[in-house]
């Protein structure tokens, strides 16, 4: 046996221990670079559709919008 760290462990562990685990906080900005990378994936896909897992990829792009939505704006 291996004594590496799983670089994994981590999300093994908080799906095992769910109430003590606290959700990342993503910034409106990392969330309109992730909306354009979803965006690129699904061109991309247009060729290749078995690059998008469409399910997944609304829910993620869904996520995103609302991040950026409620966020405050500027002023």
């Amino acid at each position: 046996m291996s004594d590496e760290v799983n670089p994994l462990q981590k999300y093994a562990d908080a799906l095992d221990a769910q109430k003590d685990y606290v959700q990342p906080s993503i910034s409106p900005e990392l969330a309109q670079y992730i909306l354009k990378a979803l965006d690129y994936l699904e061109i991309t896909g247009a060729n290749q559709p078995e690059l998008v897992e469409r399910e997944q990829h609304d829910l993620a792009e869904s996520i995103m919008i609302d991040i950026i939505s409620y966020a405050p704006e500027n002023e």
